[in-house]
């Protein structure tokens, strides 16, 4: 185990970067979390828990800038603004650019798996961009690439859809989805800046398990203690004229996720992985486990 080590995580508000900044924070290390929201919910636990608060903008370089002084590490994501995929881009390029001018020791990007292969998929593309601009550039960068988060499948719309007894997705009952724990995506990236010579100029695509929608209906039927049915949500019912994500579950459907589970477990121990079963009765399902439908 290193010592302290001293990490702007972007995203620190949102599910990738707030669980990786308090597993980073639980193992000791310095967090500067960078926000846009000083407003944010989440902020007064961050800084509870020891963080340092930066205010930041993805569309302004110098801010950015600011945000990295005096840290080692970076862990930068950027996500796309509604449908502007450009704009995705164009956040990415100036974390970049702001990491190069300071001169940051690791720089990590997240990334998506599959988005170092040619798919044709737009939400892909843009992460394919930005990781060949942090390569040209010559930062000293780490790649992680996760596949589907298991935690994507309930915010409030897909716990509604529990609530009626139903498992949805845009992806045939059978279809086997390549899924990801938060919390094993924290673990993995925290074994990264840990390790930083291990890992530098490396690209790694992570996943926890993998299953089909029937089996995941399964899974959480038991779990809660709820009969569950598989639905599948057809293409033209989601988000309206968002023909992106469309292709996306398409690619995903045709089996574009091909992470080596087993191979990943086995290189790497400490992460703890979860398997479906194992993430989802720890998760919190509230009024699901105690209104439990007949069969």
């Amino acid at each position: 185990m290193p010592g302290s080590l001293f990490v702007l995580v972007t995203g620190a508000t949102g599910r990738q970067g707030g669980v990786l900044a308090r597993n980073l924070l639980h193992q000791g290390h310095r967090v500067r979390a960078l926000i846009r929201n000083e407003e944010h919910q989440d902020i007064s636990g961050l800084r509870s828990l020891g963080a340092e608060i930066s205010k930041g903008d993805f569309e302004d370089q110098q801010t950015l800038v600011r945000a990295m002084k005096d840290v080692s590490t970076v862990f930068a994501m950027s996500t796309s603004v509604g449908n502007r995929l450009e704009a995705e881009i164009r956040h990415g390029k100036n974390l970049a650019q702001a990491a190069k001018e300071v001169g940051i020791q690791h720089y990590i990007y997240s990334s998506a798996a599959g988005a170092n292969r040619s798919t044709g998929v737009s939400l892909l593309e843009t992460k394919v961009k930005i990781e060949q601009l942090i390569r040209n550039i010559g930062l000293p960068f780490t790649i992680i690439g996760s596949v589907f988060f298991m935690e994507n499948l309930f915010g409030e719309l897909g716990r509604a859809e529990l609530a009626q007894g139903r498992v949805s997705l845009p992806l045939p009952g059978p279809c086997k989805l390549q899924q990801v724990a938060l919390e094993d995506f924290a673990s993995f990236v925290t074994l990264v800046i840990e390790n930083r010579d291990q890992f530098l100029g490396r690209r790694l695509d992570i996943a926890s398990d993998e299953l089909s929608g029937i089996k995941i209906a399964e899974v959480l039927g038991k779990v809660t203690g709820r009969k569950l049915i598989y639905s599948e949500i057809a293409a033209e019912e989601m988000r309206e004229g968002n023909s992106d994500l469309v292709s996306f579950y398409e690619w995903l459907g045709n089996g574009g996720m091909k992470v080596n589970i087993e191979l990943l477990r086995r290189q790497f121990p400490e992460v703890g992985w979860h398997n479906y079963e194992k993430w989802a009765s720890k998760q919190d399902w509230g009024d699901l486990k105690t209104n439990v439908i007949s069969t």
